[in-house]
């Protein structure tokens, strides 16, 4: 169902991604390609494309949601487990990968629950060790937000490791843009663990005016609901071509049968889980909490030069901001996903964002 809010996980509920999909699933299956990384803002649709993906493959996969770690490898050996677990509840490939936990040393199966003795690292090397000299073709080990592991000392040099020498294990690694590339990856910095590796781009995007449009009249449809030409160029242009805003507001929509309810619910919902993401990265960073709000509110109105972010900041804060201080707050938001800049103008990656900070100032 397109108005499903969770992730999709079949084709035939994923909508207009058909080039990315294509693209991802002939990637996963050429031998030649080691690593694929989905690059893309928040709520654009990557865990959906990399889970259709996965589903679309006959290879054996383990997905790992890095967000649950909350960045911290003290959480990474109960998200392993949960990984796993999720593959013997129900998996395609149930069979083969208790014979493989047979086969790791600390690893207990207990019917479908695991219980993982050794530190993480070691598990899941010595798992995907035993994958690569176990599968037929390949075996997939994907994961979600990966940039959220970016301060897991060992995780990228494991991760070069499985680059290099375990050829039937293939890498998908999910993230924002820059944070991915440059926090976790660290592309440009020879010192990294993954410095050099050629690896496959896909980018996840919004949708366009009429793609917004097109996948609520499609989601309507499906769920026998009638709404008025009017209100969804309204939805479309609130929400901006996130699919994820465009999905709750279909799904109000349907519970709701009011489509102003549902489009002020759907801006309700969002600015409670972007206030809660923005107050995680404001966390560290107290005595700028301010500038970084200001600035987010600033960009609410349109899009602006740094000049123009530069005078709207001083004028509401009423003192002078060093032109270093205000291009790393600026780095900072883009790097976390709040930002985004094109051809020297910078804008809200997600426009519920301006939203939300409104009432955090």
């Amino acid at each position: 169902m397109l108005f499903d809010p969770r992730p999709k996980e079949r084709i035939e509920d994923f909508f207009d991604m058909e080039d990315e999909l294509g693209r991802l699933v002939r990637e996963l299956a050429d031998p030649s390609t080691r690593m694929v990384v989905i690059l893309g803002p928040r709520r654009t649709g990557k865990t959906s494309l990399l889970k259709v993906a996965l589903n679309s493959l006959s290879s054996p996969s383990l997905l790992l949601d890095a967000r649950e770690t909350l960045g911290s490898e003290d959480y990474l050996n109960s998200v392993l487990a949960k990984a796993l677990e999720e593959v013997l509840r129900g998996g395609r490939f149930v069979g083969l990968l208790r014979t493989l936990l047979r086969r790791v040393r600390g690893v207990s199966v207990y019917g479908v629950e695991v219980r993982l003795g050794e530190e993480p690292r070691r598990v899941m090397l010595d798992l995907l060790e035993e994958a690569n000299s176990a599968v037929e073709g390949s075996l997939i080990f994907a994961v979600d937000e990966a940039q959220e592991l970016a301060g897991v000392r060992w995780f990228p040099s494991a991760l070069a490791y499985i680059y290099d020498n375990l050829d039937r294990v293939k890498l998908v690694l999910t993230g924002s843009e820059v944070r991915l590339l440059d926090s976790l990856i660290r592309v440009d910095d020879p010192e990294s663990p993954l410095y050099g590796r050629p690896f496959v781009e896909i980018h996840t995007r919004r949708l366009s005016p009429d793609e917004a449009i097109e996948f609520l009249r499609r989601g309507f449809e499906e769920v026998g609901v009638s709404v008025g030409e009017g209100v969804l160029l309204r939805a479309v242009e609130v929400l901006d071509g996130v699919i994820g805003w465009l999905t709750y507001f279909g799904w109000y929509c349907w519970k709701l049968s009011d489509a102003e309810r549902a489009l002020e619910r759907t801006i309700e919902t969002a600015k409670g889980l972007v206030a809660a993401e923005v107050e995680r990265f404001l966390a560290g960073r107290a005595a700028a909490r301010a500038r970084y709000l200001t600035i987010m509110r600033a960009l609410s109105t349109g899009e602006l030069t740094w000049s123009e972010v530069r005078r709207y900041l001083e004028v509401r804060l009423g003192r002078r901001i060093p032109p270093n201080q205000l291009s790393k707050y600026l780095r900072n938001l883009i790097r976390y996903g709040f930002l985004e800049k094109r051809e020297g103008r910078y804008r809200l990656a997600d426009p519920l964002i301006g939203y939300a900070v409104r009432d955090m100032l």
